[in-house]
Parts: C-alpha cells; sequence; structure tokens
C-alpha cells in the first residue's frame, strides 16, 4: 500500500458534465503513474468513498485511468468539477483560470513544500552546478523540470550537459547516479525523503547541489461544483482521521507525515510566472525540440 501512498505521479479527478444534485453519485477518475499504483489507490480509496457514503457525505464511482489525454479533454469540454493533478504541465494555466479554484494541497514529510533539486554523487568534488558543464544529466520527461534545469544552468540544459536524457521516475533517476549510468539528475525533493523513508541506503550516497522550491499541486473545484458537495468532500479529505473505520490507515500517514493543508490561487504566483516566462522566451519551443529527441534516442537503444 505505501507504494500507491507515495506515488509521485497521481491524478485525482471527479468529473461531471454540469452541476449535479447532491444526492447523485460522482465519477472520481484515478490515473496512477503505473497499472500497479492505480490498482492500489483503487483499493484504497473505494474504502475511503465507502465510508463517505455511509455517513451520507457524498456518493462517488471510482475509475482507473492510466494517462493524462482524458483528463486535458474534459478540463477543455468544462466536464471536471474537483481534481488534483500533480502534474503542473497539465493545469498550470488552470491556475490563471476563474473557472477552477484551489482549495487544499497535500503535505509530506511535515513540509507543505517541495522542490526540484540536482543531486550528484558524494564523492563528486562539485560544489555547485555550474562545475557539472559537459557531464551527463537525466530529468523529468516534464516542462517544468526542464524549465527549472534551464534556470539553474543559465544554458539549454541539452548543451550544458553532454547528454540529457528524459525519465518520469525520480527513483530511477537517483538509482542512475549510483549505478554510475548519469553524473547529475533532476528530481523532487519529495522522492529524497521518500527514499529516505523507505530506503535511506538508497540515497546516503547523493547530495544536492541546487533546488528550485515550488509547492505541492492543488485540489482544485469547479464553478460547477455544488457548494455544499465540495464543502462536504473537502471537510471528509481534511478531516477523515475521524473516522474509526480509517484508523488503519493513520500508521501509514503519520509515517510519511502526510496532510492536507488549505491553499489559495497566490501561492502559485511563481509557477504560473515559470510557464510564462518560458513561453515568452522561447524555452517552451526548445523543450519540445529536446524532449521529441530524448524519446527518439531512448527508443533508438
Amino acid at each position: 500500500m505505501k507504494n500507491w501512498f507515495c506515488a509521485t505521479v497521481v491524478l485525482l479527478v471527479l468529473s461531471a458534465s454540469a452541476a449535479v444534485p447532491a444526492d447523485k453519485a460522482y465519477t472520481f477518475h484515478v490515473v496512477g503513474q503505473n497499472p500497479s499504483d492505480a490498482a492500489q489507490m483503487k483499493i484504497m480509496l473505494k474504502e475511503y468513498f465507502k465510508v463517505a457514503e455511509k455517513n451520507k457525505l457524498f456518493k462517488v464511482n471510482l475509475n482507473v485511468l492510466e494517462n493524462q489525454d482524458e483528463f486535458s479533454r474534459n478540463i477543455r469540454d468544462r466536464r471536471i468539477h474537483v481534481f488534483i493533478n500533480n502534474n503542473f504541465d497539465y493545469i498550470w494555466e488552470l491556475l490563471e483560470d476563474d473557472y477552477y479554484k484551489p482549495l487544499a494541497k497535500t503535505s509530506w514529510f511535515g513540509n507543505d513544500m517541495n522542490a526540484l533539486c540536482v543531486y550528484v554523487s558524494n564523492k563528486n568534488p562539485a560544489k555547485d552546478i555550474k562545475s557539472m558543464a559537459g557531464t551527463r544529466a537525466v530529468t523529468y520527461d516534464r516542462a517544468l523540470a526542464y524549465f527549472a534545469l534551464r534556470q539553474m544552468t543559465g544554458a539549454p540544459p541539452e548543451d550544458f550537459f553532454s547528454s540529457l536524457d528524459a525519465n518520469k521516475s525520480g527513483i530511477s533517476m537517483a538509482y542512475s547516479i549510483s549505478l554510475g549510468e548519469n553524473d547529475a539528475a533532476l528530481f523532487e525533493m519529495y522522492t529524497e525523503k521518500l527514499m529516505e523513508t523507505t530506503n535511506p541506503g538508497a540515497m546516503s550516497g547523493l547530495k544536492r547541489l541546487s533546488c528550485v522550491e515550488l509547492p505541492y499541486p492543488p485540489l482544485f473545484t469547479s464553478k460547477k461544483m455544488p457548494s455544499d458537495v465540495a464543502d462536504k468532500m473537502l471537510d471528509f479529505i481534511m478531516s477523515h482521521d475521524r473516522y474509526e473505520e480509517l484508523a488503519k490507515y493513520k500508521l501509514l500517514e503519520e509515517k510519511f507525515k502526510f496532510k492536507m493543508v488549505e491553499t489559495k490561487r497566490g501561492d502559485y504566483d511563481k509557477v504560473v510566472e515559470v510557464f510564462r516566462n518560458a513561453a515568452k522566451s522561447g524555452w517552451d519551443a526548445d523543450y519540445k525540440r529536446w524532449i521529441k529527441m530524448a524519446s527518439r534516442d531512448k527508443t533508438a537503444r
């Protein structure tokens, strides 16, 4: 179960085509990083929502998805009522859209903020990221990670490093340094804390060189969501530990110091600014060229 609970890419979506009565069953889409994570999410969330229905708070029908395509289509058609999507590439524009309102966000390991950081081996003499020019690196295949790396290096990262690979898994990237496949890796500080908790030996040989702080993605509600249902759902998510049936998950949440905290649109201004500046400066076009090349190179191996 901890593999689900600590999945780095999770999408939870409550969707419908129009404002619906409070007693209607909502469709809750779960998009996991991989089929195993998604399956574990479904088991746990079914128990959560069974408790919510038993207490006459709201009713949910749960579906499992494995990609962002359906999410993007439903967002475009204004079909989604409540969601949280951990990939900012797909949601940053919604942070400027009055149609959706950030309500709460996750907090992990006692920190309400996350970060994208460059890691290297402890044996590497480098003191800062500038000294890593001409080395081998790997980063997420997401635009935000590319932009963060470009901010840190002060140059197109695909030119700054001798090679720049794309990966979806922070854990895999951490191991790639230990195995000598890469000299540097950019992944979330969340992954560092996760590995320190579940497999401390894997992170003991790495050190941080540079970081860009960012908030965890928010839980959104739309204007079409009935306010009383949204309030009940938010209250349930933030205080589910008061229900005896869910007590068995308390130790798991305490282990990872997980909770939901309130947030607001202004907490994400810096994230939106990164994407806006990238569009103005042409970084988004550079990212698309790099990710296309990186994907082609990976396929050719």
